[in-house]
């Protein structure tokens, strides 16, 4: 058998794997990606790409690829409650228009993007493939992997592609990308934990360029459809280009779990409404709504990521991006150890993203319910399926049999969707009244998820910041603080380091968020270890700057910025400048002070003034910020 060897596994290559390939090439990690289909499927999936994501994005330089394939934001900034897309509209929703969507771009250098994962598939491909020969990488397609094994050092494992010998590799490390029915999970013998499937639905990809023109008037990212004939959910991936796919929701065993096309092909009809644009069916699938997490995510030098460690309802869009910074959190250790750091700082990947899987686990599910808000006012509510299938089941003799549980599940389904916009109109002016009035006060399923994306904290322990923030996985909060989304951002360690505008020494605009990379871009294509970056004051911050060059090998780099007047900034050796003094107000430390930013952009560690911290030499400097970086596994 022949073995390969590599330093990184990635098994899986969707969104999440194909990313941290990329990932691991800019850092000069080299690695194998396998991937067991040949063909990939172009079912829209995913579509919601968020801020913190597109963060993640903007480092390897995708931000502009993945907005020029991005539709104009007026086609999908609504959510929109209707009869029928070409009906009556219930109540919309502009998210944009809010003050969640200004906060939010305020505290951000990039924006959430609108993309099917099938395109973001093809951005990241292309990446990978780009970055691979420098780095060392390989994509392999077709791959399944059969086999592992760990041992002292490493990870053995085999692949097999049909027709050919199976293949072995060796590796230092592996990544278990391969989605909700992961091999590399179940040959872990790892357990997904949570509540029982929440929905089932059958998943109908079609396309309907015609109906761009119809809904000029009122176009939407989501449409929320309640009729007597159907209750659906369509996404328009790309309304110009016709690309839809509709949610229909069934409920076995009263309904088959077999996708019926001349049904589906019904139910969008019913959807559409009259003097629709005709549509073509492109492909149909099935799948249930769970929110699950992994009891760990990792074993040894075997990791999960993505869907193979946690799946989430849809409703936030909490799934892919979850699991893209699943992958950026355990790269970049995973390049520091191989840069030199301990292993110890790769062991944290599990205590850091686990909780905060389990909180987007429980956020996702109320997100789900709060969806279910709008029906519920319209008079359908979401348990009566469910009960209706307890009360077949009671039946005598276990229950009913099949066809006639079928027939009598799809009568009531069907009466209970009559009285939903039916019955008098006094009546259903009053249902579609109250439903409204959940969209308009904000009671419905939001887009904007600001404390969420970017207000999630790491935990410290001493100085070094290991596990996800208590109170954010705590699973008794109220209702009103699972929807609060206000962000606050701060520099205490463990956050987000705060995004600010700064203009750079050739007068561009640079975020804060830039500078921890903006150093490393030119080596990255050929491949560098990451950095953690010390931030200072171009002025009170000399003494760090002294201190740093007593610890050679620590991959420290020291980032400058001005805040002093204008002619005064120019005149110091300064990376960027805050002319706008917001930086001044947002870091949160004295001139003398510093921020140690790890490369994700949390704050590692921060010095609110050498004063408070008793610093009053270079040496002393030098010493505490040697011990910092032994504690946060950065140096032995």
């Amino acid at each position: 058998m022949a073995v390969r060897r590599t330093g990184v596994l990635i098994v899986g290559g969707g969104p999440v794997g194909l990313y941290a390939s990329s990932l691991l090439s800019a850092y000069g990690v080299p690695s194998l990606l396998a991937e067991r289909s040949v063909n990939r499927s172009t079912h829209p999936r995913a579509h919601l790409i968020n801020s913190r994501s597109m963060e993640l994005l903007r480092q390897l330089g995708l931000e502009p690829a993945v907005r020029a394939h991005t539709p104009p934001l007026h086609e999908w900034s609504h959510f929109r409650y209707c009869t029928s897309l070409l009906g009556e509209e219930i109540a919309a929703q502009d998210h944009t228009a809010s003050a969640a969507w200004r906060a939010l771009s305020a505290a951000s250098s990039s924006s959430l993007a609108h993309l099917s994962q099938p395109k973001l598939e093809r951005l990241l491909r292309s990446e990978a493939e780009a970055r691979a020969a420098p780095s060392g990488a390989e994509l392999l397609d077709g791959y399944r992997l059969v086999d592992l094994a760990q041992h002292a050092g490493g990870v053995r494992a085999t692949l097999l592609r049909d027709g050919e010998p199976s293949v072995a590799v060796e590796c230092d490390e592996l990544l278990a990308c391969d989605g909700a029915h992961s091999t590399v999970r179940r040959a872990l013998g790892l357990e997904l934990r949570g509540p029982p499937v929440l929905q089932h639905f059958h998943s109908v990809h079609f396309s309907a360029p015609a109906l761009a023109a119809a809904l000029r008037a009122r176009p939407a990212m989501l449409y929320f459809v309640f009729n007597p004939r159907v209750i659906a959910v369509l996404v328009a991936h790309n309304l110009a280009e016709g690309e839809w796919v509709a949610q229909l929701p069934f409920f076995p065993p009263l309904q088959p779990a077999e996708p019926d096309p001349s049904a589906c092909h019904a139910a969008i009809a019913a959807c559409l409404g009259g003097g629709a644009p005709r549509f073509e069916v492109r492909s149909i699938s099935r799948w249930a709504m769970s929110a699950l997490v992994a009891q760990r995510l990792s074993i040894g030098r075997v990791h999960l990521l993505g869907d193979a460690a946690h799946q989430f309802p849809p409703a936030g869009a909490l799934g892919a991006n979850t699991g893209l910074a699943d992958a950026h959190n355990l790269c970049w250790k995973i390049a520091a150890a191989a840069g030199g750091a301990p292993r110890a700082l790769v062991e944290s990947y599990d205590a850091e993203r686990r909780p905060l899987a389990r909180r987007n686990a429980r956020l996702a599910v109320h997100n789900y319910h709060r969806g279910l808000r709008v029906s519920s006012a319209l008079g359908l509510p979401s348990a009566l399926p469910h009960a209706i299938g307890r009360a077949l089941g009671r039946l005598p003799g276990g229950g009913a049999p099949p066809a006639l549980a079928a027939g009598a599940a799809e009568a009531l389904l069907s009466l209970g969707r009559r009285a939903l916009l039916g019955g008098p109109p006094l009546l259903g002016r009053h249902r579609r009244a109250a439903a409204a009035a959940v969209v308009e006060s904000g009671g419905a399923l939001p887009l904007l998820f600001a404390r969420h994306e970017l207000g999630y904290r790491y935990c410290e322990a001493g100085a070094a910041v290991v596990g996800a923030r208590a109170d954010e996985g705590a699973a008794d909060r109220t209702v009103e603080e699972m929807e609060d989304e206000a962000y606050t951002p701060s520099s205490a360690a463990g956050c987000r380091l705060p995004h600010v505008w700064l203009s750079d020494y050739e007068g561009a605009r640079v975020s804060t968020h830039d500078l921890l990379h903006a150093r490393e871009a030119g080596a990255r294509m050929a491949g560098g270890a990451p950095a953690l970056t010390l931030l200072i004051d171009a002025l009170g911050g000399k003494m760090w700057t002294s201190a740093a060059k007593r610890l050679p090998g620590a991959r420290l780099q020291l980032v400058a910025i001005a805040c002093e007047p204008d002619s005064a900034a120019r005149e110091t050796e300064a990376d960027a400048y805050d002319a706008s003094g917001e930086w001044a107000r947002r870091r949160e430390v004295t001139p003398s002070g510093a921020l140690l930013v790890r490369p994700d952009g949390h704050v590692a560690w921060r010095c609110d003034s050498l004063e408070d911290a008793a610093l009053a030499s270079e040496r002393e400097v030098g010493e505490a910020l040697h011990a910092v970086l032994r504690t946060l596994n950065w140096m032995e």
